[in-house]
């Protein structure tokens, strides 16, 4: 569907419905908001109810606090002050105070005194929960007492809520250890009820409850629900010290709010469909002349080049509004993409040779170094043999003139030089042979890569043991330090190309013997293992190289395998490893590497194809 269509089946479809739609919104959205600012209203309204009762029993505690900092309570409580009772504890010094209990225990549960009252009638009561001569204080004030820590909240009794204040007896300056609990506690009932309402300016009515259930995991709920279209109903819990609720909080709000958002919707409602019809009507004519037609041109144009592929093709507008500017870029943007398409398809070219290149170049590189070694080491047997010495010890021999003994000692001397020729021929054999098989190895990787470039890559089965102990002898030719290479014993086939896997394992074992070269080990030590297949894979090969060299730093363990990139301090071109990535992804395979970090070695993990295995 166009631009010009969903454009005109939008703004029709708005017109017909906009009336409903907007007086479901301004419903739905600004008189619920109004409706929802009462209702936060009102839970704020039943919010300072709870704090106001909250601050009576903090009043209280603190009150508790005076005559529980006190030498003589302190005393008392400790048995050495039998006194205290006659001066201090009767009806009055409660009664003063709007206390309905006082009680004092020690920490064993011991009440030192305890008694409640009713303050009209002055008539001693028997309150459940509250210590007095038949009741102990609960264990877990006696505990936060203990430990120093005041008792505060509501509890639920026969008689009603009421609000307990207790604080650990201590001395009058402040020490302990804490003695005992000393404990107000007073009724929630009118007149608390009556001075909240005062205080708060909110109507509510506390309905006391049935202790029942387990405590609540967090604050008490707050309920609003509609009464009228005028009032609203608030509820909440007022729970005991113990989390569980007790009571009942129900106040009735007003609506005044709701009512003003209502009138003030329908108005703002009247006013603004009239603004959007004409709105509308404007619209309509000047997206369709401004906009709709020529985007419908340009679009037209631009998905005619995409499907042809027709870059030559240009969109030039003469308009000098966004509509052109974007015409003129975007025969701006063809122009580059002719550009560097045609010099994309020329560096792909010559960066494709120059990575080949770069691959041959070090493969021979790897494989020239210890062929290097082998003709010096031929060259310094040449030029060390005996030849004058033994021509000397002939010609003695042959004049006939020296004695028997000095004859048989130049015999001696023929001998044994006769067989150090023997042992270096062995040795000049052995590294002519090296020689030659280096330099049939050089061969097989122009000859691989001359194949690839000819017929592309086919994968055959490889013998890894096999190329690993070729990749091995390269490895031990090249490396400075005592060097040991194991390789496991049974090994799969792998699917790959013999010369590339071998050149892969041979750059591997190469760095390794390099990294131990550089590493602060005396002797290296370098193991090819086979590792579980993924559980996912099961047929793939996975290859472990491990090393004691000198590691990786942190962070490199991806960047390694990018063009250019060497940990080496010196003589790094950033190609062998490079190198082994592009050939293992050619052969289907994969290649990664862990490290411990700097000086803790380093694996690499190969992964290749299965060689299926023939049927018996």
């Amino acid at each position: 569907m166009t631009i010009k269509t969903k454009i005109f089946a939008g703004l029709s479809a708005v017109f017909l419905s906009f009336a409903v739609v907007a007086g479901l919104v301004f419903w739905f959205n600004i008189y619920e908001s109004y409706e929802e600012l009462k209702s936060a209203g009102a839970r704020r309204d039943l919010a300072r109810v709870v704090d106001a009762i909250e601050a009576n029993v903090e009043h209280l505690t603190l009150n508790a606090k005076d005559w529980a900092t006190w030498d003589d309570t302190y005393r008392f409580v400790s048995g050495t002050m039998p006194e205290y009772e006659e001066a201090n504890l009767y009806f009055s010094a409660v009664a003063n105070i709007d206390m309905n209990h006082l009680s004092i225990s020690a920490l064993d549960g011991r009440v030192a005194w305890g008694k409640s009252f009713d303050l009209e009638t002055e008539a001693e009561l028997a309150v459940p929960g509250l210590p007095s001569e038949t009741t102990v204080a609960p264990a877990g004030w006696l505990r936060a007492a203990a430990d120093g820590r005041i008792v505060a909240g509501l509890i639920s009794t026969p008689q009603g809520p009421m609000m307990v204040g207790g604080q650990p007896v201590l001395r009058n300056d402040g020490s302990g250890p804490p003695a005992g609990l000393f404990l107000f506690a007073r009724f929630l009932d009118d007149d608390v009820v009556a001075d909240v309402r005062s205080r708060t300016k909110v109507t509510f009515d506390l309905i006391p409850l049935p202790v029942v259930g387990d405590a609540m995991p967090g604050p008490a709920p707050v309920t609003v629900t509609a009464i009228t279209s005028e009032t609203l109903a608030a509820e909440t819990s007022l729970l005991d010290i113990e989390g569980r609720p007790i009571a009942r909080i129900k106040a009735a709000i007003p609506r005044s709010v709701t009512a003003l958002g209502r009138r003030t919707i329908l108005a703002a409602g009247g006013a603004l469909l009239v603004a959007w019809l004409l709105a509308v009507l404007a619209a309509l004519l000047l997206i369709q002349r401004i906009a709709i037609t020529p985007l419908s041109n340009l679009t037209r144009t631009v998905a005619e080049i995409g499907r042809d592929d027709d870059l030559g093709r240009t969109v030039s507008s003469d308009r000098e509004d966004e509509i052109g500017v974007l015409a003129t870029e975007f025969d701006g943007m063809l122009a580059q993409i002719r550009t560097a398409r045609r010099r994309l398809e020329d560096q792909s070219y010559y960066t494709g040779m120059a990575d080949v290149a770069r691959g041959v170049l070090h493969n021979i590189r790897n494989a020239l170094n210890p062929l290097g070694i082998g003709v010096w080491r031929l060259s310094q047997r040449i030029e060390n043999r005996p030849h004058d010495t033994l021509r000397q010890a002939a010609a003695e021999l042959r004049a006939g003139t020296v004695a028997a003994d000095r004859a048989a000692k130049l015999l001696d001397f023929i001998v044994a030089r006769s067989e150090e020729l023997a042992r270096q021929d062995g040795e000049a054999i052995a590294d002519l042979t090296m020689i030659a098989e280096r330099s049939k190895h050089i061969e097989e990787i122009v000859q691989t890569y001359d194949e690839m470039g000819r017929q592309g890559s086919e994968l055959a089965p490889v013998d890894i043991a096999l190329s690993a102990r070729e990749a091995k002898r390269q490895a031990l030719a090249l490396a400075k330090k005592p060097l040991t290479i194991t390789i496991a014993e049974s090994m799969p086939a792998v699917l790959g190309q013999s010369t590339t896997v071998t050149q892969v394992l041979a750059n591997l074992f190469v760095n390794a013997a390099e990294a131990i070269d550089a590493g602060d080990v005396e002797a290296g030590e370098i193991s090819l293992s086979v590792e579980p297949a993924d559980g996912a894979r099961q047929d793939t090969v996975r290859l472990a190289i491990r090393d004691n060299g000198a590691g990786l730093p942190a962070g490199s363990e991806v960047k390694i395998f990018e063009r250019g990139f060497s940990t080496k301090t010196s003589g790094g071109r950033g190609v062998g490893l490079h190198w082994c990535a592009n050939s293992m992804a050619v052969m289907g395979g994969s290649i990664s590497v862990t490290s411990a970090g700097p000086g803790r070695g380093a694996t690499f993990h190969l992964t290749f194809k299965q060689a299926l295995k023939e049927a018996a």
